[in-house]
């Protein structure tokens, strides 16, 4: 169950990133970098439904890999109340996942609605759970990354001055890569501490 947690988390972002990559070229006029990811999936998209039905697979991906996190933390001597902190937040992500390709958009319930509450917390909480058992190196990251989370909602908000002027796909995949990203660096960070317990 530690493997597949480890396989699962890493499985996460090369799907969200790659899977957009692999559509980006059947819809004409469509930029990885500035066009969001639900414009993909969007009713007026060529692939949509392929690209959706894709969407629900990663949200069983993402599941897994908040199902199985827990262990993997009580492996590297994290309380179970810490270990759950980030798995609430990745389960969270995949109801939000689930919402995404079920609910294409202009779908009201696209975005996951409340289901999301647990998601936009999981920087703190990957910082709170693996910040006695990491090293200074993950614990840097980790802290980093919620700091830049932060500053990545600050620009969504229109906080600043010419904030809205930044493509919105290009916030979007900085957001995920402050939500997607640290459970597969921590996966594979802790993995030489895990032992012969790593079945």
């Amino acid at each position: 169950m530690i493997r597949l947690n480890v396989l699962t988390c890493v499985l996460v972002p090369v799907l969200y990133f790659g899977l957009q990559a692999a559509f980006a070229q059947y819809y004409p006029g469509y930029s990885f970098w500035t066009t969001t990811a639900s414009d993909l999936g969007d009713a007026a998209s060529p692939v949509g439904r392929e690209f959706s039905a894709w969407v629900i697979g990663l949200g069983v991906v993402v599941t897994i890999a908040a199902l199985t996190l827990p262990k993997r933390l009580a492996a590297c001597d994290v309380p179970l109340w810490l270990a759950l902190l980030p798995a609430i937040g990745l389960f969270s992500g995949a109801l939000i996942t689930f919402s995404a390709g079920i609910y294409p958009q202009p779908d009201p319930n696209h975005a996951g609605g409340a289901y999301g509450a647990g998601f936009i917390a999981l920087p703190m909480f990957m910082v709170l759970s693996h910040w006695r058992v990491a090293g200074s190196g993950l614990r840097f990251y980790l802290a980093a990354n919620m700091f830049a989370f932060f500053a990545i909602a600050v620009v969504m908000a229109d906080v600043l001055p010419h904030a809205a002027a930044m493509p919105p796909g290009f916030v979007q995949k900085l957001l995920a890569l402050t939500l997607f990203v640290p459970p597969a660096v921590a996966a594979l960070a802790l993995r030489p501490n895990l032992g012969t317990n790593g079945a």
